[in-house]
């Protein structure tokens, strides 16, 4: 299921908000390797993928841009198989829990000016965290807190780039 209203308010300022949900039952998958033996388990997989991005232009040479988005998947294994030689599975005592539950945060805001032709100026902030764990958590607000208070990073970048004109420059030198 794929969801991805966008509403334009004007001319400068517009949101799109996306919601995507994907759900697999008894999915073949490999989980591990022990020894030479590679082991697959059947498995139950969701993910659920939820962003909202925004953009407003003050001049049609300045604009900000806002992202913010969460990715949650995880794998439920129901039952472990070894793989033979035949290329077949057989069935498999796994001791191990090979389950996966994956949390992604991003919130991105930047401003970019375009001072000059094919030259710009961007400033980001970007605030990041992932959690990964093997317990299976299934409700959404246990999940977004534990990626919350989980290794949240900071990053402020700014970029410069500048187009020369190779052809100005040579007649200058």
């Amino acid at each position: 299921v794929d969801v991805s209203p966008r509403y334009r308010f004007n001319d400068k300022f517009t949101l799109i908000y996306r919601n995507n949900f994907f759900n697999e039952y008894q999915d073949l998958g490999r989980v591990d390797r022990i020894g030479n033996d590679i082991i697959f388990a059947k498995r139950d997989n969701q993910t659920l993928e939820t962003s909202l991005e925004g953009k407003y232009s003050i001049t049609a040479k300045m604009n900000f841009g806002l992202k913010l988005r969460h990715y949650w998947s995880f794998s439920e294994n129901n039952s472990y198989y070894k793989l033979l030689e035949n290329g077949y599975t057989a069935d498999y005592s796994y001791t191990d829990t090979a389950n996966q539950n994956l949390n992604l945060w991003n919130f991105d805001l930047s401003y970019s000016w375009w001072f000059a032709p094919g030259s710009e100026i961007s400033f980001l902030y970007r605030n990041y965290a992932e959690e990964r764990t093997n317990v299976v958590e299934k409700n959404l607000s246990t999940n977004l807190k534990n990626v919350f208070n989980n290794n949240l990073t900071n990053i402020f970048s700014v970029s410069v780039r500048y187009f020369i004109d190779y052809n100005i420059v040579k007649n200058r030198f």
